[in-house]
Order: structure tokens, then C-alpha cells, then sequence
């Protein structure tokens, strides 16, 4: 007889092929897994103190950042009585520690410490209102002061002028630089070094032009113009309506105090606003006969007329400490802030 064999079906056959490479495949993912485990938990216990450094970092750049936010944000207060931004920002700063603390390391065990070790006064001076660069009227009423000093500060930031007519220059005769509005910045209280930019209509470009350098007769080189008016002037990124001017702010004044002094203010008009440190040495332009402020002090009780420059109370700096101490990291920060604070003209409180 012949003998019967069982026979598999090509529909077993395939689904057992089927399920072996399920299984095999199954394998080599678990192997796979274990292997990546291994070599995920090597990579992370020789990078766990790199990793707490970069955190560390990552969150003092934040303090110093947001410390930046607080002082800017109390220019637009117009606070008329001294010490009162200072103090506000010094407890904002104190605030954010707490929520640093609380939110993003409360799960690394580590302790932040974050306080402001000095605050630095500033006079906020502006002129809000469109007009002539002029000095505030004195007591014997004269009000066409147009040469006369701004301020004499312990460091110059936040700088900005919206200039939106100023004088239209005759390229055929000489000497213009002498009749058009000018602006200088000496250093070492008045005394040193003095860098000047000369502002004015330039009718060969058909826009407000800055010079910093007059030629053999005596008119202002035109370094960079603005598209029309009015020009918006930021000091601090050196531009001209957004555009790169190719001069660089109070460029080898030296060491401060700081003194702004404008000629010829009755040849331009516009607004502006320039954030200036107190310190010793420092003081408001005064009237050399009278000795009235040029620029109206609101912390001192003086009551601006609508078109007066005016000064308010604001904050300079803030020297900010940063402490971090935990099981993989301990640091210690100290970081100046000063926003928009040109190279040129630092505060001496600057570390």
C-alpha cells in the first residue's frame, strides 16, 4: 500500500512564512530597543553637567533679557518723582526669580538667587512735541536759546531725533556747516574730545542730511541722507529711516561724563529723546547768567510749557546677580544691563 504523507496547502505554507517574519522582525526591534536603551542611558549620564550648564545659560540670558524689558518699559511712565522706576524695576526683577525658580528648575533641585546689585538713576529727556530745538524759557524770558547744553551725563543710551524740516544749505556759497543745526558730544564732563554731526536740507538729495566732517570751504560732506520727511534718527543702530548710515555715534569722545550740546537749534525742528545716566559730575544744562535748567526737570517741580524739553525719572542700568547651585551645577553671574547702550558712550558703572 502505498503510504499517505500529509500535505501543507500553499495558503498554510504562506501563512506561516507570515508569522515567522512577524516573529523575526518582532526580535530585532527588542534588540533594537535594548541596544538604543544602553546607549541612551551612557549618552545622558556623560552629558548630565553639560546639560546643566547649557540650562543654566539658557536662563541668564533670559534674566539678563527680561531685565532689559523691565527698564525699557518704565521710560514710558514719565515718573516726576526720583528713585520710583528704579525701585519698580528692582522688584519686578525679584519677581522674576521666584517665577524662574518655581517653573523651570524646581525639577533639577537646583536654587536661583536673583537680585539686582545696583540701579542706576537716569533723566529720560525729551522733547514730545514737534518744534525747534530751543532751551526751556529762563526767568528773564528769553525763549530762542538755540546754543545751549543738553545734559551732562554719566552715559548715553536709547538715543532717537525725528527730524522734520531743518535748514536747506546753499552749496554755492561757503561756510554753510556755521548757520546749520549741529549737535556735539564731549567727553570727560565737557573737557575732552568732542564729536559733532551736522544736520540740514540737502537739495542735491531731496531728504534730511547727517555730515560729520566739512570740506575746505566749510560746508558740511553729506555721509548719509533720508528719503524725505521726516527722517527718523536712531543713534544707537546708526540709521537713517532704517537705513545703515556709515558714521559711528560720539566716536572718540573717551571716557564720560558726557556733555550733548546743540548749536543753532533754531534751524531744525522734529522731536527726540535721549536716556542719560546720573552719576558724579552729572547735571541738566543750566543758563550761564540765571542759572535756570535748559531742559525742564519734572522731579524738581519745574512745569514744561507744550514745546519745553523735559526730563523724567528712569532707570540707566541694573547690575543684575545670578546664582544657580544644585547637584551637577554651580554658578555665579554678574550682568550689566543697559539697553541701547552705544559703545561710545558707557556708563561708568559698567563692570
Amino acid at each position: 500500500m502505498t503510504g499517505i504523507h500529509p500535505s501543507i496547502s500553499e495558503d498554510t505554507r504562506g501563512q506561516l512564512i507570515l508569522i515567522g517574519g512577524i516573529i523575526l522582525a518582532f526580535l530585532l526591534i527588542v534588540l533594537v530597543l535594548i541596544l538604543n536603551g544602553v546607549l541612551y542611558t551612557e549618552n545622558i549620564a556623560t552629558r548630565e553637567q553639560p546639560q546643566a550648564i547649557d540650562r543654566t545659560v539658557d536662563a541668564g540670558a533670559v534674566v539678563e533679557g527680561t531685565t532689559g524689558d523691565l527698564i525699557q518699559m518704565e521710560l514710558d511712565e514719565k515718573y516726576e518723582d526720583e528713585g520710583v522706576a528704579a525701585e519698580n524695576v528692582e522688584r519686578d526683577v525679584t519677581s522674576m526669580g521666584e517665577l524662574l525658580d518655581e517653573r523651570s528648575f524646581e525639577a533639577h533641585g537646583e536654587v536661583i538667587d536673583i537680585s539686582a546689585e545696583n540701579m542706576q538713576n537716569a533723566w529720560v529727556i525729551s522733547q514730545p512735541e514737534d518744534s525747534d530745538f530751543r532751551a526751556a524759557e529762563n526767568t528773564f524770558g528769553f525763549e530762542d536759546v538755540f546754543g545751549w547744553d543738553l545734559v551732562t551725563a554719566d552715559g548715553i543710551r536709547d538715543a532717537n531725533m525725528t527730524v522734520t524740516s531743518a535748514r536747506t544749505i546753499d552749496t554755492e556759497e561757503e561756510n554753510q556747516a556755521s548757520d546749520v543745526f549741529r549737535m556735539d558730544i564731549t567727553g570727560d564732563g565737557g573737557d575732552g574730545d568732542t564729536w559733532s554731526v551736522w544736520i540740514y536740507d540737502d537739495p542735491s538729495q531731496s531728504g534730511i542730511a547727517l555730515a560729520t566732517e566739512t570740506d575746505s570751504d566749510g560746508n558740511p560732506i553729506a555721509e548719509c541722507t533720508s528719503s524725505g520727511t521726516p527722517a527718523e534718527i536712531d543713534w544707537v543702530e546708526m540709521t537713517v529711516d532704517g537705513d545703515a548710515c556709515d558714521i559711528e555715534f560720539a566716536e572718540g569722545v573717551g571716557d564720560g561724563p558726557y556733555e550733548i550740546r546743540y548749536q543753532n537749534g533754531d534751524e531744525i525742528e522734529g522731536t527726540y529723546q535721549f536716556v542719560v545716566g546720573k552719576g558724579p559730575g552729572t547735571e541738566i544744562g543750566t543758563e550761564a547768567v540765571s542759572g535756570d535748567r535748559h531742559v525742564a526737570d519734572t522731579m524738581e517741580g519745574d512745569d514744561p510749557d507744550e514745546e519745553d524739553p523735559r526730563a523724567y525719572d528712569g532707570v540707566y542700568s541694573a547690575t543684575v546677580t545670578f546664582e544657580v547651585e544644585g547637584e551637577t551645577v554651580t554658578a555665579e553671574t554678574l550682568s550689566y544691563v543697559a539697553p541701547r547702550e552705544p559703545e561710545a558712550t558707557t556708563s561708568s558703572e559698567k563692570p
